[in-house]
């Protein structure tokens, strides 16, 4: 009777090990099934920021693009201003060249004017004089 007891005993001790590991797989399995979905999770989430980065990829490349032609734009822009410049300054060297001129040419027409109006005084005052005297000039001299 003590041998029934014991392997009665026996057999209570190992179906509650049984449940009990029984319990345990169920326990397992169901972290495994959270796992295998959280697993999921990240992997989607892993699939969006490589979608993300290779979509920034592409934008950065569009980006790069667009820089190199507003470069390129900025580049012949700058020609243009240098030309322009370039165009400006040989522009202003000859009105300056032309306006020195023009002042040249108006001080030596001054000068001859001048030296006309001290001629003209000079023959006016022979013609006084000479009409005074009552003869008549030179007309070579009175010419010049």
């Amino acid at each position: 009777a003590r041998e029934i007891s014991d392997l009665q005993d026996e057999i209570t001790r190992q179906l509650d090990e049984q449940q009990q590991t029984s319990a345990e797989v169920r326990r397992l399995k169901a972290d495994v099934s959270k796992l295998e979905a959280e697993n999921a999770e990240l992997r989607d989430q892993a699939d969006e920021v490589v979608q993300d980065r290779e979509d920034a990829e592409v934008d950065v490349a569009e980006e790069k693009a667009l820089n190199a032609v507003l470069q390129q734009r900025v580049d012949e822009m700058e020609v243009q201003i240098a030309a322009q410049q370039q165009y400006e300054a040989d522009f202003d060297r000859r009105v300056t060249v032309m306006l020195d001129e023009r002042d040249q040419m108006i001080k030596n027409l001054e000068i001859e004017k001048e030296a006309m109006q001290a001629k003209f005084k000079t023959l006016q005052e022979e013609v006084g004089l000479k009409s005074r005297l009552g003869t008549e000039g030179d007309p070579q001299e009175l010419a010049m």
